[in-house]
């Protein structure tokens, strides 16, 4: 008898831990428990029951109209509840124990809803309290079984850690699942390559545009679930733009002042993109592995615009139009200075002017809208 229970009890602990990572399995799981404890009817909720939110119920051997009834009417003076909210200690109690012949029949729960189904005892329990939510567990014994016995609440009472676990791991599971469906939803109303990888460069979620990308592998490519750009100097960059975003996400005061979040990276194709990284410091998708997330964004380049188009397209002066048009090969506004023969601070002028005629207020921002009309203007 003994040896039975154990394998009923490990079963019942393979059960849960199975619903745990598959929910449609939890009906399953429930009514291996009520078998356990020799009850005829069960009733598990994932609830708010302050607000009137069920996140998730299993019944076994109770109607939906009946499920109904105790939301409706009962569930508010339902003292099981009451008494649970008040034991600070995670444990199976039984109303035949807590409250008295007396209390139980005069109670308008007990004689509305529990008498007239034939419930004798009920075993219950709270568990996975966070905050104002938590789960319950109700296994109701019929009136000839009225008192469970020592064998089934010390099974009951093994199980009940395992059952707490198992619906946290449910929880997460399906949080995790609700945000990613959510990240993929957002990303793919984006056309723009768009995709978010971990802190290790690992991909978590990419946009349709994105996984063209990868598929076509002539700017960028999946090496064992990361990240990869074509050239060497462009996936150093990607790297070392990675390294600064992670150190932002954390908080940190960056000491890489080199370190830039866009790069620009040549395709095996002969094809230009612009490379854009970007923190997410408080992304969905962080909680899938507890690290930071990072955005990664391409945007396709012809070619480096000439400064006499760019001069004649924009409007702008002959120095202004040379800067833009290195501003589309990357790198800082110190070193475009320099390659150009200018001082930073008349970079910097230039740069300003260029925002006040195009409306654009930031580099990247300009290089997308100069990007546009320019391949507008080919086509």
């Amino acid at each position: 008898m003994l040896h039975q229970e154990a394998d009923a009890v490990g079963q019942a602990v393979q059960a849960l831990y199975a619903a745990a990572l598959e929910p449609e399995l939890w009906p399953q799981a429930i009514t291996g428990l009520t078998q356990l404890a020799e009850a005829f009817e069960a009733s598990f909720y994932d609830a708010n029951f302050s607000d009137g939110t069920v996140y998730h119920q299993h019944l076994v051997n109770i109607s939906d109209a009946d499920a109904q009834l105790y939301l409706d009417h009962y569930v508010t003076i339902d003292p099981r509840l009451q008494l649970l909210e008040q034991s600070p200690h995670q444990r199976w109690l039984s109303d035949n124990e807590t409250f008295d012949a007396t209390f139980r029949s005069g109670h308008p729960f007990y004689v509305g809803y529990f008498q007239p189904r034939g419930v004798g005892e009920s075993l219950f329990s709270r568990f996975a309290v966070e905050g104002p939510r938590n789960a319950t567990l109700a296994l109701s014994r019929c009136t000839h079984k009225s008192r469970a016995d020592e064998l089934v609440r010390n099974s009951l009472d093994y199980l009940l850690p395992h059952i707490d676990r198992a619906v946290r791991i449910t929880r997460r599971f399906t949080q995790l699942g609700t945000e990613i469906s959510l990240t993929k939803t957002v990303l793919d109303r984006v056309e723009e390559p768009l995709c978010c990888i971990d802190d290790r460069g690992r991909l978590i979620q990419t946009n349709a545009a994105f996984a063209g990308k990868l598929r076509k592998g002539d700017i960028v490519s999946e090496s064992a679930g990361r990240l990869h750009f074509s050239s060497s100097g462009a996936h150093a960059a990607f790297l070392r733009a990675l390294r600064e975003c992670n150190i932002i996400a954390s908080g940190a005061r960056s000491k890489d002042s080199e370190a830039r979040l866009t790069f620009t990276v040549n395709g095996s194709d002969h094809s230009t993109a612009h490379v854009t990284v970007v923190p997410l410091l408080a992304a969905p998708t962080q909680y899938r592995t507890g690290n930071a997330c990072t955005l990664v964004r391409i945007d396709d380049i012809h070619s480096r615009p000439a400064p006499e188009h760019l001069q004649q397209l924009l409007g702008i002066t002959a120095a202004e139009a040379r800067l833009v048009s290195r501003l589309f090969e990357g790198g800082s506004l110190g070193s475009i200075a320099k390659e150009l023969n200018i001082s930073p601070n008349t970079a910097k002028t230039h740069l300003a002017s260029v925002f006040f005629k195009t409306g654009a207020k930031r580099q990247r921002e300009l290089i997308t809208l100069v990007s546009a009309l320019v391949n507008r203007n080919r086509s």
